[in-house]
Order: C-alpha cells, then sequence, then structure tokens
C-alpha cells in the first residue's frame, strides 16, 4: 500500500472534484465526511468546500487542500477488492483527517485500483488548519498499515511498518585509525562526499546522473548489486559497503512524488489557459491545434522553478 499527499495552496476545488468524478476514470463507491450534499451532486460537494475555506484567514502559502492517494502494488492487485479498499480509505480519513471535510472516489482505470481523496486544508466551520509534520504523518502510515495486517492479513506489501532511522556511512577501523593519525578522510570517505554533493544538486533521476559525471562517477550495476565507480581510478565501491543504498533509494522516491506534483500542476495550468481561451469565445476546433503548454510556457517554467527550488530545500538526507 501507497500513500501519496499533495498538498495545494489555491482553492482548486473544482478541478478536483472534476477529475476525481471524469468518466474514463471509471470512479465509484463515493466516499465522505462531515459532508452534507447528495453524493451524486458534485456542485453542491464544490459549494461546500468552498465555503469552509472562507472560514481560514487569508494568509500567503496557506494550504487549502490537500489531494490523497491511496494504492496498491501489482502484488495485492487481485485481494485488493474494491469493498478492502473502500474500508481502507475511511480508516485513514478516520486516522489522517478527523474533523475535516473529505472527499473521495476509487478508480478503476489502471490495472490496480487506487482512491483519490480530497480534503479540507481546514477543519468543518473552523479556521484551525489541518497539518501535520512529516514524523506524524508517517507514523499514520504505519497506525494505518497496522490496521491492515490486523484486518486483511492477506494483503502482503508492506512498506511504513519499517521506521527508517537516518544511517550514518560506516567506516572500518582502518579508516577510523587513518583520520585519526593524519585527519585525513579516506578515499571512500570522499567519495560519499563527492555522492552527497551530487545528491545535493539533483531534483530527479537524470540530474543526480548528470550531476556525478561532473564529479567523475558513474552509477553501475551488475546483477543486484549497484554501485559508484570512480572515472578516475577505476575503483569501484558498492551502495552498500558506502552505506548510502537507503538513502539513495529514500532520494528516488522523493523525486518520483516531485515529479507527479509538477505534472498535475502543468495540467491545472493548461486547464486554466484553456478556459481563459473559452472566455474569448474561441471554437473548440482552435483548442484542438493550439499548444496550450507552449502559450502557458513562460509561467509554468517559473512555476517549476519555484517547486524545485522549494524541493531542493528540503530534500534528502544529507550523508
Amino acid at each position: 500500500m501507497i500513500i501519496k499527499s499533495l498538498s495545494r495552496k489555491s482553492a482548486s476545488f473544482g478541478q478536483l472534484i472534476d477529475y476525481i468524478n471524469a468518466p474514463e476514470k471509471k470512479a465509484a463507491h463515493p466516499i465522505f465526511q462531515n459532508l452534507e450534499s447528495s453524493r451524486d451532486d458534485p456542485k453542491a460537494i464544490l459549494k461546500e468546500f468552498l465555503n469552509n475555506s472562507r472560514y481560514c484567514p487569508l494568509r500567503k502559502n496557506s494550504v487549502k487542500i490537500y489531494h490523497e492517494i491511496l494504492s496498491f502494488s501489482d502484488v495485492d492487485k487481485e485481494k485488493a477488492t474494491p469493498k478492502i479498499i473502500q474500508n481502507m480509505v475511511i480508516k485513514w480519513i478516520e486516522l489522517r483527517a478527523h474533523g475535516a471535510l473529505a472527499y473521495a472516489k476509487i478508480h478503476f482505470d489502471t490495472e490496480c485500483p487506487h482512491a483519490h481523496i480530497m480534503i479540507s486544508g481546514n477543519l468543518k466551520d473552523s479556521a484551525k488548519k489541518l497539518s501535520l509534520s512529516r514524523k506524524e504523518f508517517n507514523q499514520l502510515r504505519i497506525n494505518l498499515e497496522t490496521y491492515q495486517n490486523e484486518k486483511y492479513p492477506e494483503l502482503k506489501t508492506i512498506n511504513y511498518q519499517e521506521v527508517r532511522k537516518k544511517k550514518k556511512p560506516k567506516k572500518t577501523r582502518s579508516e577510523n585509525e587513518l583520520e585519526r593519525r593524519t585527519r585525513r578522510q579516506s578515499q571512500k570517505q570522499k567519495i560519499i562526499k563527492r555522492v552527497n554533493k551530487a545528491l545535493i544538486n539533483s531534483y530527479s533521476k537524470d540530474q543526480f546522473l548528470r550531476a556525478l559525471n561532473n564529479e567523475n562517477l558513474n552509477l553501475y550495476q551488475r546483477g543486484k548489486t549497484e554501485g559508484i565507480q570512480d572515472r578516475i581510478t577505476g575503483q569501484k565501491y558498492r551502495l552498500k559497503t558506502l552505506g548510502i543504498i537507503d538513502i539513495i533509494k529514500e532520494a528516488e522516491k522523493r523525486w518520483e512524488i516531485a515529479l507527479d506534483r509538477l505534472q498535475e500542476l502543468e495540467k491545472i495550468q493548461a486547464d486554466k489557459g484553456r478556459q481563459i481561451w473559452k472566455e474569448f469565445g474561441f471554437r473548440q476546433e482552435i483548442f484542438d491545434i493550439i499548444d496550450f503548454q507552449a502559450i502557458l510556457n513562460p509561467r509554468q517554467q517559473a512555476l517549476k522553478q519555484i517547486q524545485m527550488d522549494k524541493f531542493q530545500s528540503i530534500r534528502g538526507h544529507e550523508i
């Protein structure tokens, strides 16, 4: 089971409701919390979310919506029935957003069913924000997985049960002795430092590989073994030996989440562009031949840069 959380700082409730209910998504099993509207009335649901957001004072960078996705891996695709997913979504909302507005549906447009959840950024009829620290959010993931193990032991996918602590790369006795005598780092420690520099300057896997190349390093794989090769000396070091394999894997997960978020933001901007053109009365035929991504490119590029700057400010662990 994977749980992703995407925050939005604009009140784009309507766009997300439309996405959740898009016909091609084959959405079903609506799930409500603290909503009084009919389950089949998206406009009324939108109105409730908008009215509730007005309780929040106007603040810069205030989160208006949480868009969260709950999905299961291929391992459990046969056993994760709609009923089970629905129950897990209800439990997640109970743990994650008690007191807030929540609206969700299960999608069947991919090989593995999954649920999209819209959660208000504040509690119902209150200015109190629904905010959690990263540590608190990860603990809720573990709590939901514990619930899954107890109620649905037939599901095998586990992601959050083991709380991974930040691990420092291990030093051998000879390395410690060398550092003590000469006050210089070993060759392995220098490689770790160069890999860390590449990670710090990267916001995607491709960017990481380019940054490694700038450090005269290559990422290699032999069977299931991954490692770093120093192009200057030709020496190879296993990631496990360097003690950084978990750090790189966690960085890859963050890069994937960041990419998903950027793609979602681009779609929102494209939708806004289409709406602007409609307001000017242009025909639909024009929409089919105009490249809206190109029209909005300068703004999107600026938006991408902002997102990348924010992502880099909170990116992975220091090695």
